[in-house]
């Protein structure tokens, strides 16, 4: 917070200097919204307010002491009240908003994350001659990959000649735990754990996969959470296997027919989702999914579009 006083100074001198109509802040950081919040009093200017993820219950902002968690929920509130428009990334988490604030329930709207085109300029490679399993990203927590790769191992077992054929990538932060787990289920030969690596390589890899594997728990607070990987996924076009619950990710999946959606603690469903798109795979089943307009939906073109004519009319209503 100690910054907000300096970004405060600053941008009203840009509102004092620039032909300025509009405040648009986003977090986290959420003393962007502090600002955002002092420059609409000082200013007199619309204000919107972006939550790329929520402040009140966030899985990786807990409040130290009963104090922070009485301070964030009344900045939360003070900010919800003041801003002309808030915007969240996922409808799951606007419902949630609502619910908190329903005296302010028409100040929310819903524009999600996306993905760029402009990342998959490039020739895309072949895909890869093996049934080829890829996840991009961070496991932590209740998102690991033990009942995925349980059932990788119960599906082996069955068919040991798929060994051959199956390879698991996971690419991102390798944790001690997913290390362990791979170990303890002897899938070493099988699954390979890449660090971390810039985007532009974990998207050129990610378009050779025959599979890609979306994780996100069913329970804890992490249930509603959708990865911005989740877009990316999408706009691959490759078969997604989403061990996901109800929610937004699971929806998204649904209505582009971009995949299967699986109980993310079922490890019988997981193995049989396996099973068939290994099946695909050796009958020669073209791997292409997705209903391009519903995927286009959320290219950030798109999206965009949709925040200028939010930005507009916000503008237009205050004059």
């Amino acid at each position: 917070i100690g910054w907000s006083r300096y970004a405060v100074s600053k941008g009203r001198s840009i509102v004092e200097k620039d032909d300025i109509d509009v405040i648009f802040s986003s977090g986290p950081p959420f003393t962007s919204h502090i600002v955002g919040m002092k420059l609409k009093q000082q200013t007199g200017l619309p204000w919107v307010a972006e939550f790329r993820d929520p402040w009140v219950g966030n899985f990786f902002l807990r409040p130290q002491t009963p104090l922070h968690d009485y301070l964030i929920k009344r900045t939360e509130r003070s900010v919800v009240k003041n801003a002309d428009v808030v915007i969240n990334v996922m409808p799951s988490v606007t419902d949630d908003y609502k619910k908190r604030y329903p005296e302010y329930e028409d100040k929310f709207v819903t524009i999600y994350n996306g993905y760029d085109v402009a990342d998959f300029d490039f020739e895309a490679p072949a895909p890869d001659e093996s049934f080829l399993i890829f996840h991009m990203g961070t496991f932590y927590g209740d998102r690991n990959p033990r009942k995925f790769l349980s059932a990788l191992k119960e599906l082996l077992n069955e068919r040991p000649e798929a060994t051959s054929d199956i390879k698991v990538k996971f690419m991102g932060a390798v944790d001690g735990e997913t290390e362990k787990i791979v170990h303890e289920l002897g899938l070493g030969e099988v699954v390979d754990l890449i660090p971390y690596q810039e985007h532009d390589i974990c998207l050129r890899s990610m378009v050779k996969a025959r599979l890609l594997l979306l994780i996100i728990s069913s329970s804890g607070e992490s249930r509603n959470h959708l990865a911005a990987k989740t877009f990316e996924y999408l706009a691959a076009k490759i078969p997604i296997l989403a061990l996901v619950g109800e929610g937004d990710a699971a929806r998204l999946i649904i209505e582009t027919e971009s995949g299967v959606v699986v109980d993310p603690e079922s490890i019988d469903e997981i193995k049989e989702a396996l099973k068939i798109l290994y099946l695909d795979y050796l009958e020669g089943i073209p791997s292409k999914v997705g209903l391009d307009e519903e995927i286009e939906k959320y290219d950030r073109r798109s999206l965009t579009r949709e925040l200028a004519m939010l930005l507009d009319s916000v503008d237009k209503n205050k004059r």
